[in-house]
């Protein structure tokens, strides 16, 4: 509890079903974490049913991510779509990898 008030985070876990199955019995012992402006975004958290090879069982929520309107100029052929190198700080970049190569 310190941990998560000193970062400003929240749980969003339900009482669903226990995440903890094992042989010393079951328990609600993890924690789904995110801060209280995120937490709006998590929805449909559920503990699976789904068989895992641990004592810990599958957590599952969906994620509401609005997409980003920040129009950067890409095009469906461009070799970027999946990073943003448009946006980097390029000329820092050269001058660090001239550091490392001149030394």
């Amino acid at each position: 509890m310190d941990f998560l008030s000193t970062h400003g985070l929240i749980t969003v876990n339900e009482k669903d079903r226990p995440t903890y199955s094992g042989p010393t019995g079951v328990s609600w012992t993890d924690i789904t974490a995110t801060t209280i402006r995120l937490a709006q975004n998590v929805h449909n958290w559920r503990v699976s049913k789904e068989c895992t090879h641990s004592d810990h069982n599958l957590i599952l929520f969906e994620l509401n991510i609005q997409q980003n309107k920040n129009n950067l100029n890409r095009t469906a052929g461009d070799y970027t779509r999946k990073y943003a190198t448009q946006v980097g700080n390029w000329k820092l970049f050269q001058t660090i990898i001239r550091k490392c190569c001149n030394q």
